[in-house]
């Protein structure tokens, strides 16, 4: 028994707050004990991608870690990070601006559906305006 006491299998919780809250990487490798396989999938509504998993994979959902923050101007509670994660070692992580798919090597037809189904949800950026710049002295030529 004493023996046992020291073969336990610990946590290791050193890279599992990165930044304001979990990384989904190092959350996926203390829950299953693998290393995941991701996709990564930037410009998202992820309001819309939220709504899609919780909706859509209702009955996989083993749990869910938010980190919320309370708007002021508006005093509505909205999340930055939301994680999901699922049955069959599943994880999707949405941000305020991303999503990401973790799951086990060989799961690459499930992560592929759930890729097509969430880039429906793209934010076309919207495009940067060109200031032109003037490097030097202007002055005006009526001053001379």
């Amino acid at each position: 028994m004493l023996r046992n006491l020291f073969k336990r299998n610990r946590i290791q919780l050193n890279g599992l707050f990165t930044g304001h809250y979990v990384g989904a990487g190092q959350l996926y490798v203390t829950v299953f004990n693998r290393i995941p396989n991701m996709i990564f999938i930037p410009e998202l509504n992820t309001s819309l991608a939220f709504a899609h998993v919780r909706d859509n994979y209702r009955n996989d959902v083993l749990k869910l870690h938010q980190h919320n923050y309370f708007e002021h101007k508006d005093s509505q509670v909205y999340f930055n990070n939301s994680i999901f994660i699922l049955k069959e070692m599943r994880m999707v992580e949405l941000t305020d601006v991303y999503a990401q798919i973790l799951y086990k090597p060989g799961d690459f037809v499930w992560a592929n559906k759930i890729l097509r189904e969430l880039v429906e949800f793209r934010v076309t950026p919207e495009p940067v305006q060109k200031i032109n710049r003037i490097i030097g002295f202007a002055r005006d030529n009526d001053a001379n």
